[in-house]
């Protein structure tokens, strides 16, 4: 029996060196994406890292302590308790205007006046209070 030898057609060889090519880059593209994700991912976690930490020095580690605020010391500048003070005040006070100037008012002044002291209190306490000081500008040549 006679032994047959097909020769492969050169179209055949180069597709086969096309693809053992196309392989061979897709493969290297693979690894070169895959080290640029692993990089960025990294970054990102890095990141994610920071910001947890910023975060956490943010937020002050104080539990309350006792009955009283922490800043109790600056307790007198909250409009709440300014405007409870001014409801003190009037209603303490009232009765000790002359006769005359408590005639000129209507009759139900005293307690109008403490209604919209105890409206802006209690609104006072929805008011973020904690201001930081503003940096002064940067003196030059203007």
């Amino acid at each position: 029996m006679k032994k047959v030898n097909r020769k492969l057609p050169q179209s055949v060889k180069t597709k086969i060196k096309i693809d053992a090519a196309v392989e061979k880059s897709l493969a290297e593209n693979k690894r070169f994406y895959d080290g640029v994700i692993a990089r960025r991912d990294q970054k990102h976690e890095q990141k994610i890292n920071d910001i947890k930490a910023s975060f956490v020095q943010a937020v002050p580690a104080t539990t309350p302590q006792g009955l009283l605020v922490a800043n109790k010391s600056k307790s007198w500048a909250w409009f709440s308790n300014i405007a409870f003070g001014l409801i003190v005040a009037v209603q303490a006070f009232f009765d000790t205007l002359p006769p005359e100037l408590i005639a000129t008012l209507p009759t139900d002044a005293q307690s109008k006046i403490t209604m919209g002291l105890a409206i802006l209190g209690v609104a006072g306490r929805f008011i973020n209070q904690s201001r930081k000081p503003k940096p002064l500008p940067e003196v030059g040549d203007h």
